[in-house]
């Protein structure tokens, strides 16, 4: 069976991308609790008036870790279409991006922590 070729238009790129968000959503609860890290880390970052530095570093490592969620999901979407029966090979493979995005994960908020307890010492402190 032959793939077929069809050029889209900037519409259905857009279309099919927050088809596919809204589809994560739905299907993935991590992605409402990395939603809820994304709204406490830009309330603090508003609250405390973080660096322009402070900001990219925030915004960069929240973006990257709803992207590599994504990336999990749809590897874990594709092992479970390929492989319906319980082989060792899915097995590794999705508890490989699983690691993936837990490493990033503990990046991510080993990062958040250097940008924020400091703020948040000093705000109690005060």
């Amino acid at each position: 069976m032959a793939l077929e070729s069809k050029k889209k238009n900037k519409k259905d790129v857009i279309r099919t991308a927050l088809h596919g968000l809204k589809n994560a959503f739905q299907r993935e609860f991590s992605l409402h609790l990395i939603l809820g890290s994304m709204v406490i880390c830009i309330g603090l970052g508003c609250f405390f008036q973080i660096s322009l530095v402070e900001w990219s570093f925030t915004i960069l490592l929240l973006g990257l870790m709803m992207a590599i969620e994504l990336m999990n999901s749809s590897i874990e979407a594709v092992v479970d279409l390929v492989s319906p029966a319980i082989h060792p090979l899915a097995k590794i493979a999705k508890d490989t991006a699983s690691a993936a995005e837990a490493v990033f994960a503990s990046i991510s908020f080993v990062s958040f922590c250097l940008i924020f307890i400091p703020k948040i010492v000093d705000y109690i402190m005060w």
